[in-house]
């Protein structure tokens, strides 16, 4: 990702207990240490696991600038790990929702600690629905978040794993005809023509967006089965015009590395000192620190009347 100065990144269906707090500090740690600057939600169901795989769940991130974007993250409020969300800002009161997400199969298979599984009784536990279909609830779930995030005026990017091909021309099409959704890997390219993405055959790996979004596509490339990451899915890529899309930023945020200071260069330790001299002089730091030890311990008396009041 860092080579190919990736910005946003998800991954559906990680497999990992997110709620083992050494797990996710191993993660963000390591992530870190590659990307410097990253941002990252990690989420799944609140059913309690023995181990820390643990079937389903969401992985997604955010990068370098983009970081300084971020308006609001948060995840799936039923408490089931099905998706991540971040909304981003831009300039004019542009604003961008990135959406994450794992789509269970169909039906239950496998015994019970399945994301089906999970997701079914936390499901029987909220609604008061007799039928309960975890397959088809994400899609109302998720309609309602889109549609709400549509009507304060963003722009949408949808990334799941949905289960379901285009092809079955069922609720999964339904439902990005319903939201108004593009193929965005279908913009420079015949959608009938995208090879399949999971190794069983079948393309049921999508980024899709809005209008906005979708004019904005530049280039979607894909990657091959285990291409650096041990998964049966196809890695998928949308680059996008950012700056028609966003507005462009200000300023790119510096790495971790060129903020360090060389103290084995005594120039570049000088230059250093001295204008840390010239700042500490210029905010006047001794004087306003002197002046705020001296308000501490003998505070004016009309400040010691209010603080006595408060006792």
């Amino acid at each position: 990702m860092k080579d190919q100065r990736v910005d946003l990144f998800g991954l559906a269906e990680p497999n990992v207990d997110w709620h083992w707090d050494l797990e996710v500090m191993e993660m963000r740690a390591s992530a870190r240490k590659v990307l410097q600057h990253v941002h990252t939600i990690a989420t799944t169901s609140s059913t309690s696991y023995e181990t820390i795989h643990k079937p389903g769940g969401v992985l997604s991130g955010v990068i370098r600038n983009w970081i300084g974007r971020i308006l609001t993250s948060g995840e799936d409020p039923r408490g089931m790990g099905r998706w991540t969300e971040f909304r981003l800002a831009g300039k004019n009161n542009k604003k961008l929702t990135v959406i994450m997400a794992y789509r269970v199969c169909s039906k239950a298979s496998g015994g019970r600690k399945t994301v089906f599984t999970q997701q079914y009784f936390l499901l029987r536990e909220q609604c008061d629905s007799e039928k309960i279909l975890p397959q088809q609830k994400i899609l109302e779930d998720l309609g309602a978040l889109i549609d709400s995030r549509v009507a304060e005026g963003d722009e949408v990017i949808h990334g799941i794993d949905a289960n379901e091909t285009l092809e079955e021309d069922g609720p999964w099409q339904d439902f990005i005809t319903r939201c108004d959704l593009y193929d965005l890997l279908g913009k420079n390219t015949d959608p009938t023509t995208i090879p399949p993405t999971h190794e069983e055959g079948r393309r049921i790996n999508f980024l899709v967006g809005t209008r906005s979004v979708f004019d904005t596509v530049v280039a979607s490339p894909m990657d091959g089965f285990k291409s650096g990451v041990n998964t049966d899915h196809w890695l998928i890529f949308v680059d996008l015009n950012t700056k028609a899309l966003l507005g462009r930023f200000n300023q790119d945020l510096d790495l971790y590395e060129s903020k360090k200071l060389h103290s084995t260069r005594p120039q570049r330790v000088k230059k250093y000192k001295e204008h840390l001299w010239t700042i500490f002089q210029s905010h006047k730091i001794q004087e306003r620190t002197q002046a705020l030890y001296i308000f501490r311990n003998n505070p004016p008396s009309e400040y010691q009347l209010q603080l006595n009041a408060l006792d």
